[in-house]
């Protein structure tokens, strides 16, 4: 038995295996930030932003096209119902509609100069927009006229969405406010406020019954009634500024802003995954067409794009220590998340010698949850040792993760 001396080293490390996620930046040709994009087939996509940008692909992003907008007031929604037609709407009560796939844009009068925010479409011909002094529109023609409902509250509305004829929820810039209407917009019923007035970004539905609100610092709101009653959610990460997010169910979602750009859900909000940053400024408005086939959009002229749902998400083994407690070395590692995971094979080697296998540690497969390993050596001669993972796939494939050292007397 060997006797423990003052001296010994304790490092610890931050490891990722070489899986990364699956995010490709697009060139988009421009520096003005974009607030919305929509896709009818994952093919040809459309996106709008400030300065009056309007841009459109036909293969999935791989080229961007500027196409003139014929304003210069900034754009912050744009949908199509089709290959040819599309509407686009922003500041300065700007509407403009495309009949040719967004070659060229005819100015659309609404009957305001009020800055229109987000719009809501249940089909081609009906659709409402809101923006600022909460100001509510509606078009039953498919954009081509528009008639004021109603001034839902004194604060912007921010964003919009109706699930049918009858039911549609909006939230406000700056109050923090959720507000419902059950008669097509006509009269709303304020349904939660935020405290200490927080901002309140975006909502989304997946049904009449489910959806989620995001905001700044963190906000997330989740409700199970049709937004008569809302829950905060813990997404574990402070002072996030949550501005757009996307459900593709009521287990798996993706959180898109500031802060950390990208955070994934598949167990229903009840744990979050960081993705890796993908841009060091701001993510504004996150859209899939499907399962796998995204876009997310941000500040100056951003664009990423997904073909797989964002990837598989890696191997991340996190905070691989060794410790000396009397004759025996603790080590200890974690995982936030496991893809195809066979297991790890702890290897020890002296200071000239070889690695050699000590023990095999069963993985978890794929798993998004946090998982804690550790394993306790004993060493029988004092000198210099080294500890690594090799951590191996449920396919054989091998990786070697960064190494501990310790002094062992």
């Amino acid at each position: 038995m060997q006797t423990l001396l003052i001296s010994y080293s304790f490092l610890i490390f931050s490891l990722l295996s070489p899986t990364y996620s699956q995010w490709y930046k697009q060139y988009s040709g421009v520096n003005s930030n974009l607030y919305s994009i929509y896709s009818i087939d994952g093919k040809t996509a459309w996106a709008s932003g400030a300065n009056g940008v309007i841009l459109k692909t036909t293969n999935s992003g791989a080229n961007w096209i500027l196409k003139p907008s014929g304003t210069d007031k900034s754009l912050s929604f744009i949908k199509f119902f089709n290959n040819d037609e599309g509407i686009t709407l922003g500041s300065g009560g700007v509407i403009k509609k495309s009949s040719d796939g967004g070659e060229i844009w005819c100015d659309i009068d609404c009957g305001t100069s009020i800055r229109l925010q987000e719009a809501s479409f249940i089909n081609s011909r009906v659709g409402w927009a809101v923006g600022d002094y909460g100001l509510v529109i509606k078009t039953t023609d498919g954009g081509d006229s528009w008639n004021t409902l109603c001034q839902v509250t004194n604060d912007n509305l921010d964003f919009v969405q109706f699930v049918d004829s009858k039911h549609g929820w909006a939230s406000t810039e700056y109050n923090g406010e959720i507000w419902k209407t059950t008669d097509g917009g006509e009269s709303w019923q304020l349904k939660y406020d935020m405290p200490d007035n927080i901002k309140l970004w975006q909502i989304h539905f997946i049904d009449a019954k489910t959806g989620w609100a995001s905001g700044e610092k963190s906000t997330l709101l989740k409700t199970t009634d049709g937004g008569d009653t809302w829950i905060p959610q813990n997404i574990g990460f402070e002072n996030v500024s949550i501005r757009s997010l996307y459900f593709h169910s009521s287990k798996e979602g993706w959180l898109a802003g500031k802060n950390i750009e990208l955070l994934k859900t598949t167990n229903g909000c009840g744990y979050w995954r960081a993705y890796d940053k993908l841009i060091n400024s701001e993510l504004l408005y996150i859209f899939f067409v499907d399962k796998n086939a995204g876009w997310v959009v941000g500040t100056n002229g951003s664009i990423f794009y997904t073909d797989n749902n964002g990837g598989p998400l890696p191997t991340v083994v996190e905070n691989f220590s060794a410790q000396i407690n009397d004759d025996e070395i603790v080590l200890f590692w974690q995982t936030s998340s496991e893809l195809n995971n066979k297991g790890f094979e702890i290897q020890r080697k002296n200071e000239n010698g070889n690695w050699y296998d000590i023990i095999f540690i069963n993985g978890k497969g794929t798993t998004e949850e946090l998982t804690n390993y550790n394993y306790i050596d004993c060493l029988q001669c004092s000198g210099t040792y080294y500890y690594r993972l090799k951590q191996i796939g449920l396919d054989e494939k091998v990786s070697f993760l960064k190494e501990v050292k310790i002094i062992f007397e």
